[in-house]
């Protein structure tokens, strides 16, 4: 039996068929996440800015024009023209300055391939196109990059996150400087949609400390229900990652990002990288110049309760139930996070300076 107890994963790699990658974690403050990428680069068809800002928040909001469909059309046709094999990949990588570490079931001592099926013991999500679950509480800590949380967001488009609610697909890098990226484990960042087919479900086991989310045969956006993706992203107490594939994974033609990252791409802390300046200069044509940068950390809070109680803009009980009635007992649960890259002190949460009004 092999067993992981000291290095913990970052790097990302392209997987296709049936496939498992470990992410192993150790317990270490963590600094930033790193990756590489094997895809080749989209061609400016179409401006990328244009996709991401106004014609995928068009498409989720069920009102795209002509023009945009054909717009997302043609980029992501760009994409799958300039993808046209399958790149060459290492079976194993890092560690990153988080100590994170990878290795795929192909690689000698890696991880063992086994589905977890949550068919009938998971929730099915109510998910659709671009869709993000909100917090969904794992009813254990999970600790990632040196920051604990006790909830997870799903997104339809093949990833996770413990900070973001966003629904975006990319091919972008990680880390990425994007806030709205957020802490987030992507096994598959692709356009997929729920609406034709397939399901995503989640299941959370709170006494053995562990929580499966898949991506059961949904197809891609646009395609008619077909270019369909089954795969899986499990997190263990321990701080350890695998994401895994099946048979009938197919995310054909496609940039599809895989990796992880921290919840701001870079924390508190000191970071050095060397500078190449290339030139045809015949004594001096590498000239290499020392970058030092230190990252100061700032805390950001995060204060959220769920909007059938009036989130974002008051707590309203009223909203949260049907009757209140006087003398009766009524709850709307809040969560406080640090959405920041330093330690966020609540000093205390007062209603006695509060006064309540009778509209």
């Amino acid at each position: 039996m092999i067993r992981y107890c000291e290095l913990r994963a970052s790097y990302w790699c392209l997987l296709v068929l049936t496939l498992a990658v470990l992410i192993l974690v150790p317990s270490l403050y963590a600094a930033r996440s790193t990756t590489d990428r094997v895809q080749n680069s989209t061609p400016n068809l179409v401006d990328p800015a244009y996709i991401q800002n106004v014609v995928l928040p068009a498409k989720q909001a069920g009102r795209m024009t002509l023009e945009m469909r054909q717009s997302l059309e043609r980029y992501q046709a760009a994409q799958s023209a300039f993808v046209r094999h399958i790149p060459g990949r290492d079976r194993g990588g890092g560690p990153d300055d988080g100590g994170y570490t990878w290795m795929d079931s192909e690689e000698d001592g890696g991880p063992a391939y086994e589905w977890i099926d949550i068919s009938e013991i998971g929730e099915q999500l109510r998910a659709g196109d671009d869709w993000n679950s909100g917090a969904i509480d794992l009813g254990w800590t999970f600790n990632f990059y040196g920051t604990d949380y006790n909830s997870i967001t799903v997104c339809s488009n093949g990833w996770v996150s413990f900070t973001s609610q966003q629904t975006w697909f990319t091919d972008a890098d990680y880390p990425n400087g994007n806030q709205a990226f957020g802490a987030i484990l992507a096994a598959q960042t692709f356009d997929l949609d729920v609406n034709d087919g397939g399901a995503l479900r989640f299941y959370t086991n709170r006494d053995e400390r562990y929580a499966v989310i898949s991506w059961d045969d949904i197809p891609q956006y646009g395609q008619g229900g077909g270019n369909r993706s089954t795969f899986q992203i499990i997190i263990y107490g321990d701080g350890m990652i695998k994401f895994q594939y099946g048979d009938d994974n197919d995310p054909t033609g496609e940039n599809v990002v895989v990796g992880i990252q921290n919840a701001e791409g870079l924390f508190e802390g000191d970071y050095e990288a060397g500078l190449h300046i290339i030139s045809n200069d015949p004594e001096n044509g590498d000239v290499e110049v020392n970058v030092h940068m230190f990252v100061t950390g700032a805390p950001d809070i995060g204060v959220e309760w769920a909007e059938e109680a009036g989130f974002p803009r008051e707590i309203n009980f009223n909203d949260a139930y049907l009757d209140v009635f006087n003398g009766g007992s009524y709850d709307v649960p809040i969560t406080i996070a640090n959405e920041g890259t330093a330690e966020l002190s609540v000093e205390g949460i007062d209603f006695r300076q509060c006064r309540l009004y009778r509209r």
